[in-house]
């Protein structure tokens, strides 16, 4: 289990009755973190009550998406629109930039830190703190080019920690009831997970928690989830769970004129009402307590567990699959005979296995262990594919049972075996 968790609510600042919602989730739950919308309407009094809380620890919520700059919207073309308003989602922000030239990049970039320069200063000055953390309204922050930025200029600016922790995977048993929701949260976790591992190549990153939850269960984090999420992140030391315990008025929807229709819906979402109940109820604080020590932890958790890693590394065996048979594809398409064409297919495939099952399935972050690592997988590769083979004749030819039954059974039995090196020997903890 985690030897830490700690509850962080988000968007702080952004109306009256948001900032209600998480003042009542810190003075009367568990709630020992927020990040604050620096251009929200009720940003003012929400830096009057962080004066008043000294202990609270407080970081920029970093908005490029919703509402208007605090930075004079004629410095930034590229991510306002002609009313003034921020006009870009995550998508937008993540692929204009990737398919601009290369002056437009440095454009984007120039005007992401004029306006983040804005808002830091603004959280440090209102809130009287030194120095703060920084994370990303719907994530900006894990875009890789604005990543970069934030870690290239975090020490002039004051940041001292950042939310850069990737989400285990995890299967909240009980949200399957909203199959739609979950399905939704899962494409965003591998969104997340993704631009993280590549913001994060050859980069310094700064402190904060070791590990995350409130993506896959976003806008309904309850005990369940908590419960598979400490399970997944059961070697971490710190676990950060995002909750939006903070619900818009009724009377305020007209402050959300100038947001995206799918940002102004969520604010006003049963399930910030549903987080709320679940951070102020005492017993929250006791089941934290109860994982932190180990304990409550039941067979079904560790159930999920597990079949959240056995889901990951079938998914990642497909992709590979994928892979060698594209790469193949391309290289008999460009003339290569078949024997070289399935070689390239193999060490596409290959590479892209090995990066996924290690940093992805069984999130092994090592670097000091590359070169073995990647040698022992390539053996056990080599080996499971001569023993499915050897396995097939023998279960095919010598028993005679049907040769797709024999095929299955062998490859099974492989996959297991297989698996089993991956956890306790390749990638082991």
């Amino acid at each position: 289990m985690p030897a830490r968790i700690i509850f962080s609510a988000d968007d702080f600042g952004r109306t009256e009755g948001v900032t209600n919602g998480i003042l009542a989730a810190i003075d009367h739950g568990i709630v020992e973190q927020v990040s604050v919308l620096a251009n929200g309407d009720d940003a003012r009094r929400a830096y009057a009550e962080l004066i008043a809380r000294p202990s609270l620890l407080v970081r920029l919520h970093l908005n490029l998406t919703e509402g208007k700059p605090l930075s004079n919207p004629e410095a930034l073309p590229h991510l306002v629109n002609e009313s003034g308003f921020f006009s870009n989602s995550f998508p937008g922000l993540l692929f204009r930039y990737l398919l601009a030239e290369s002056d437009i990049k440095e454009a984007f970039e120039r005007e992401v830190l004029l306006e983040l320069r804005a808002q830091v200063a603004a959280v440090r000055e209102g809130s009287k703190r030194d120095r703060i953390g920084i994370d990303g309204h719907y994530y900006v922050h894990v875009i890789p080019w604005i990543y970069r930025l934030i870690i290239r200029n975090a020490s002039d600016l004051g940041i001292s920690e950042m939310r850069g922790a990737t989400e285990p995977f995890s299967l909240p048993l009980t949200h399957f009831k909203r199959p739609i929701a979950l399905l939704s949260n899962y494409i965003k976790w591998t969104v997340h997970t993704l631009c993280l591992l590549v913001a994060k190549r050859n980069t310094i990153a700064l402190a904060g928690p070791s590990a995350l939850s409130g993506i896959i269960a976003s806008g309904n984090i309850d005990e369940n989830a908590l419960r598979a999420s400490a399970a997944a992140a059961e070697s971490t030391d710190v676990l950060e769970v995002v909750v939006h315990p903070g619900g818009a008025l009724a009377t305020e929807r007209h402050l959300f004129d100038g947001a995206l229709s799918r940002y102004a819906a969520f604010n006003f979402s049963a399930g910030r009402l549903h987080e709320r109940v679940f951070v102020t109820d005492p017993r929250t604080r006791e089941l934290v307590a109860e994982l932190i020590l180990g304990a409550g932890v039941s067979f079904t958790e560790r159930l999920s567990a597990i079949a959240s890693l056995l889901i990951k590394f079938g998914i990642t065996g497909a992709t590979a699959a994928c892979v060698h048979v594209t790469g193949a594809a391309i290289a008999l398409s460009l003339g290569a005979i078949p024997v070289i064409a399935t070689a390239i297919g193999f060490l596409a495939a290959f590479g892209v296995s090995f990066t996924l099952q290690k940093y992805w399935t069984f999130e092994d972050g090592s670097r000091e262990r590359l070169f073995r690592q990647a040698t022992q997988f390539l053996v056990t590769g080599i080996f499971g594919t001569a023993l499915n083979m050897y396995g097939t004749h023998v279960l095919v030819e010598v028993i005679g049972l049907p040769a797709l039954l024999g095929i299955f059974i062998a490859s099974l039995m492989v996959s297991v075996a297989t698996f089993g090196i991956y956890k306790f020997v390749i990638f082991r903890s």
